[in-house]
């Protein structure tokens, strides 16, 4: 996967819970978590080994896997998910390389106070993956 691509992200709750909506929309019992994730792990071991880390919070899927993780899903659960993964999964839009504004070199004013302001592009970063609650 490269960054200029893009990725989904998904929970295992979220696979359980589009699993059991898509079941009971056909009339089947829901199925659990542990039952879920044996029978996907016990199947991608088999269909493609170490694509998917089950044991993972959230599995991060390119466009070449979301597909494979369909398929699995489809066949382990008799559903019909046609791109309802990408639907229920958070997208993650490629890193877009950061531009500098203005000329060769930006100063940052000072304060009001006089204390100089942090120059450091790190801490801006850090501010703005705090205030998006990324990095969690």
């Amino acid at each position: 996967m490269t960054e200029d691509e893009g990725h989904w992200t998904m929970t295992r709750e979220a696979m359980l819970d589009l699993i059991n909506e898509k079941r009971r929309d056909c009339d089947r019992s829901p199925i659990d978590h542990n039952t879920m994730i044996t029978r996907l792990v016990l199947r991608s071991k088999v269909f493609c080994p170490d694509v998917f880390d089950f044991r993972a919070t959230q599995l991060t899927l390119s466009p070449e896997t979301l597909p494979i993780l369909e398929d699995l899903m489809n066949e382990q659960f008799d559903l019909t998910l046609h791109d309802a993964l990408k639907r229920h999964a958070t997208f993650h839009p490629p890193r877009s390389q950061p531009t500098e504004l203005g000329g060769s070199s930006a100063t940052l004013p000072e304060s009001p106070r006089g204390i100089p302001v942090e120059s450091t592009d790190g801490s801006i970063l850090e501010r703005l993956k705090r205030l998006f609650g990324f990095g969690r």
